[in-house]
């Protein structure tokens, strides 16, 4: 039983001190059939070991004005907030992976003086490349596809990154 107890805290060490952590600004890009909308984006990744990637992103701003047959409808994204697991490989510098996350989002929609906002939620699936440099900096670029609430919307994401 020491010897599994030992394993076990040499193993969470070792993780520890492999772990990478880094904090992204860039652009996210929601598209769907409707609307589509550039916005700021803000990331916040904890890397554990060279397979294993957790993000956290917010994307704020951005509009896009919509035709309709009672004239234009503006639309506006307040925030998106997602929460996102990266699982994947790392050659060289790049790490390539598979994601799976979950994403909270406000959406306002205004015409003719009139104003409806929207919370939405969706599940997220999607594929992505992490580029490091031999120094602090990378680039992350991502694209996801939405479901529940964002059924059909393509997400693209690109962010500069400094690690830590």
């Amino acid at each position: 039983m020491k010897h599994l107890i030992t394993a076990a805290i040499l193993t969470l060490a070792a993780t520890g001190a492999s772990a990478q952590t880094y904090i992204g600004v860039g652009a996210a890009h929601f598209d769907d059939d409707t609307i589509s909308i550039t916005s700021l984006a803000l990331t916040y990744d904890y890397k554990p070991n060279d397979n294993f990637a957790m993000q956290v992103a917010l994307a704020t701003g951005g509009d896009d004005a919509v035709a309709s047959p009672i004239g234009p409808i503006e639309a506006e994204l307040d925030y998106a907030l997602s929460a996102k697991a990266k699982l994947g490989v790392t050659a060289g510098n790049a790490f390539l992976y598979g994601m799976a996350g979950y994403s909270n989002f406000n959406l306002e929609a205004s015409a003719r003086g009139f104003t409806i906002s929207e919370d939405g939620n969706g599940s997220l699936l999607g594929v992505g490349v992490d580029f490091a440099t031999p120094d602090t900096w990378g680039i992350g670029l991502e694209y996801a596809r939405g479901f529940n609430d964002l059924e059909d919307t393509d997400i693209f994401q690109a962010v500069v990154r400094y690690g830590f």
